[in-house]
């Protein structure tokens, strides 16, 4: 009988002994890891690269700033040309491709390609073959963004009201055209569409007030979301505009108003492609110009940037703010700027 409890005894202590390890693994595995709303103990500074836009918003100059300092402290790049007839709709339409170390900035308006070699400081600006403004067929290629190591563009017809995605090389892939009638759509500047990407297969355009949901690994299915429903009481300027990724399923975008002074950050939850719901997390207190704006999602510092005029119309005078999203978006700063800095991207 001893025996018997002698043995009981020890298995009992090994049961206890397992049940104390697994639970201190789980324990350091669960306060080691991070929530994808907070920051981590400490990230790596990244460059951000953008224009400073000058008198007429027809050239600039190519710079960049480390996310640790105060943007917008750019170090002018004066090797790299200037681009040529830089307009609104390419304000937050820059993305940094690593394979190719290049930055890109589409101007949509007048259908220009600038690219930046970060390496050797060289720049071109060449003109995007399918763009077309005539009377017989007005099409423009905005927002690229780069999914799965792939670049691709945004195109809408406006002339025949069909929306497509396009390959690298600007041709358009046909399984991914899809219509959109512009009297289902809302908001201003229509060719101002943005992009925002997961980059591992999902891409979303944000195309006056609907969302237009694309997968890399079934490139030829487009999913066009009802209409994102706007607040009551706005003006009739009223529309969403920029796209940035947060995390799995949401996106930030900007809720902008002509008619008051008080732009609002928004959460939009694309769970359900087809019906993209919104939350309001941000009052920026002012209004932020549809024409002239970028912004950026420094994912892991959880901090997100938007430039614009002082103003809305104090041209070229800018600004740049900086909300901390890790917890209650929080303003850390708005610092005036000689230019408008545009074209905001990481270089990572």
């Amino acid at each position: 009988m001893k025996k018997n409890n002698h043995s009981r005894s020890l298995l009992q202590i090994r049961k206890n002994s397992t049940r104390l390890f697994f639970s201190l693994i789980v324990s350091i595995f669960f306060f080691s890891c991070d929530t994808e709303d907070e920051k981590p103990a400490g990230c790596a500074d990244v460059e951000i690269l953008g224009y400073n836009i000058e008198q007429g918003s027809q050239n600039g100059n190519f710079g960049s700033s480390l996310n640790s300092l105060a943007v917008p402290n750019f170090t002018v790049l004066t090797a790299v040309t200037q681009p040529v007839s830089f307009q609104s709709s390419g304000t937050n339409n820059a993305v940094f491709n690593p394979l190719t170390n290049e930055y890109l900035l589409i101007s949509g308006e007048k259908g220009i390609l600038t690219k930046v070699n970060a390496a050797t400081n060289t720049s071109s600006a060449t003109a995007i073959p399918l763009y077309s403004n005539t009377t017989l067929l007005y099409r423009v290629v905005n927002a690229p963004v780069i999914v799965g190591g792939v670049l691709y563009y945004g195109c809408y017809d406006f002339t025949n009201q069909i929306f497509s995605l396009v390959d690298a090389n600007f041709n358009i892939i046909p399984s991914s055209s899809t219509p959109i009638p512009q009297n289902t759509l809302a908001g201003y500047n229509l060719q101002t569409f943005t992009a925002a990407t997961d980059g591992v297969n999902a891409i979303y355009f944000l195309l006056g007030n609907r969302i237009i949901t694309y997968n890399n690994s079934n490139i030829s299915t487009a999913i066009v979301s009802a209409a994102i429903a706007l607040p009551a009481g706005g003006s009739s300027g009223l529309s969403f505009i920029s796209l940035e990724f947060k995390q799995t399923n949401i996106l930030y975008a900007i809720m902008e108003d002509a008619g008051v002074s008080n732009s609002k950050l928004y959460e939009l939850n694309v769970s359900n492609p087809l019906l993209i719901s919104k939350t309001p997390i941000y009052s920026f207190a002012f209004n932020i110009n549809s024409e002239f704006y970028s912004t950026v999602y420094d994912d892991c510092n959880k901090i997100f940037y938007v430039s614009t005029l002082q103003g809305i119309s104090g041209y070229p005078n800018g600004q740049i703010s900086k909300i901390d999203v890790s917890g209650t978006p929080t303003l850390l700063s708005t610092t005036p700027t000689t230019f408008v800095e545009l074209g905001l991207t990481l270089k990572k």
